[in-house]
């Protein structure tokens, strides 16, 4: 049995990095260094040994030795796409549980360092992110920041430092981007439409990115999911319920295969899409109706702003979609975080 002790001593000390760190109920998105690493919002527990280190670009296990949190030490987990090829029918979604962005958020930011080179000393300066941030800010904050020892892989031991300097605000982020890439222009007011997996949020930022305005409801690309998977034509086809992981796979790379199985779902996809965007939009219009004759644009993001047909149907609303949309508050965020840096030199 292994024993676990106190954090060992520092290693040399290094520089603070600038991350952005942007922990969605589907995926989470880590900007460090200008490396950019994307994993589901999946974690499975262990609590015995498994028969091989899973190898994935989008997960990996994480062994906690020693830090500042402590209900953590002695644990280990796989994050990510490893959590689901495990254990498929049981682990453990962030969209799942309303507490989710929280409790699973070091497991999942760790789980996304393990799959970058191996370090033995992080030094992460972190500007995040959550739905409701003025809420759960400092709670996220406090869950994700201070020292951690991690074995990763079952390989290297990592040292991890964790500050975090600001939670912002879900789409906080995206504005900065935008605006560096002229999507939208300075001193103006802009509506964001974030559809992302658990919500859809609707926010008004008024000259420089001032917050104006924020509706937050559930509905996100989530909903979608489910309603395929309970669809009565693949509960025909597979004799149950679709596999949630499986249908959101293959909307993601565009082929609605699902699985190995060879069978085609994309006519079903059309069918559920209608309504679902039907409803949200519906949802995200009204709440910023009051602020549309008054804004420049309005801007769409997030997970379900890049869903296969989704831009024609918006472009018709006139209403921008931002490339790389999933990506863009991540981006902004590590942004943030180094110009906070540079400021504080």
């Amino acid at each position: 049995m292994q024993t676990y002790h106190q954090l060992p001593p520092p290693l040399a000390s290094s520089p603070p990095a600038p991350v952005g760190y942007d922990g969605g109920n589907g995926s989470v998105k880590l900007v460090v260094d200008n490396a950019e690493v994307r994993i589901p919002s999946y974690v499975q527990p262990l609590h015995s040994e498994i028969y091989d280190i899973p190898e994935s670009s989008e997960g990996s296990l994480i062994e906690y030795l020693a830090g500042d949190r402590t209900d953590l030490i002695g644990q280990r987990w796989l994050a990510g796409q490893p959590a689901y090829q495990l254990n498929p029918q049981a682990y453990l979604r962030t969209v799942d549980d309303r507490s989710g962005k929280i409790k699973y958020g070091l497991q999942l930011l760790l789980g996304s360092l393990g799959t970058m080179s191996h370090r033995p000393r992080w030094n992460l300066s972190i500007i995040a992110s959550i739905q409701d941030g003025q809420l759960l800010g400092t709670e996220l904050s406090k869950s994700l920041q201070g020292q951690h020892s991690i074995r990763i892989n079952n390989k290297g031991v990592s040292w991890v430092d964790i500050s975090v300097s600001a939670v912002l605000e879900e789409g906080a982020g995206a504005v900065i981007s935008a605006l560096a890439s002229s999507l939208i222009q300075p001193k103006t007011q802009n509506i964001f439409l974030d559809l992302g997996c658990g919500t859809t949020i609707s926010t008004i930022f008024g000259s420089g990115g001032k917050l104006v305005a924020r509706k937050v409801t559930p509905g996100g690309v989530d909903s979608l999911i489910e309603s395929i998977a309970k669809n009565l034509d693949v509960r025909r086809q597979l004799l149950k319920e679709g596999d949630r992981h499986l249908i959101r796979a293959a909307i993601e790379n565009g082929s609605f295969e699902y699985g190995t199985t060879g069978w085609n779902f994309r006519q079903i996809y059309n069918t559920e899409l209608k309504p679902w965007v039907s409803q949200n939009l519906a949802t995200a219009f009204k709440a910023v109706d009051p602020w549309r004759e008054q804004s420049d644009s309005i801007v769409a993001i997030g997970g379900g702003s890049q869903l296969p047909a989704i831009a024609q149907l918006l472009a018709s609303q006139k209403i921008i979609v931002a490339p790389h949309g999933c990506w863009v508050n991540a981006r902004g965020l590590a942004r943030l975080a180094q110009i906070k840096l540079r400021r504080a030199v």
